[in-house]
């Protein structure tokens, strides 16, 4: 086992750290005293911290995968603008209805409804 792990400290911590590792390990029981005085010795001196520091993993260990019950819900996607977007796109809708009820009453009273060329008035087509 790596002597970080055993005292518990990140790589590179200072010596200050390692002895206070050391003490904090001895009350808590976490190991036996040599194999704790041994990561001490392992950590304080720079030959035994250079082998720690080589042995250590390249990569962090991953973590466990969850169950699928374990997941959490996830939130409903909503963008921000989404919203304004739809309150854009019915105004735009709203307007245009406007503007076409206008010109088919417009159509309407200059007497150029389909079907009717007979009443060639400025403004209409008539067919022929």
């Amino acid at each position: 086992m790596n002597p970080y792990e055993i005292l518990g400290l990140p790589p590179g911590a200072d010596n200050g750290a390692v002895v206070r590792a050391m003490a904090m390990a001895l009350r808590e029981g976490r190991h036996d005293a040599a194999t704790l005085a041994g990561a001490q010795r392992a950590l304080l001196t720079t030959d035994g911290r250079r082998l720690a520091d080589f042995c250590l993993p390249a990569l962090p260990t991953p973590k466990p995968l969850l169950r699928r019950s374990e997941h959490p819900e996830p939130e409903p996607f909503a963008p921000p603008r989404l919203a304004r977007f739809e309150a854009l796109a019915a105004q735009l809708a709203a307007e245009i209805a406007a503007d076409e009820a206008e010109a088919a009453a417009w159509v309407a009273s200059a007497g150029c409804a389909e079907g009717r060329d007979d009443a060639p008035l400025p403004g209409c087509a008539t067919r022929g």
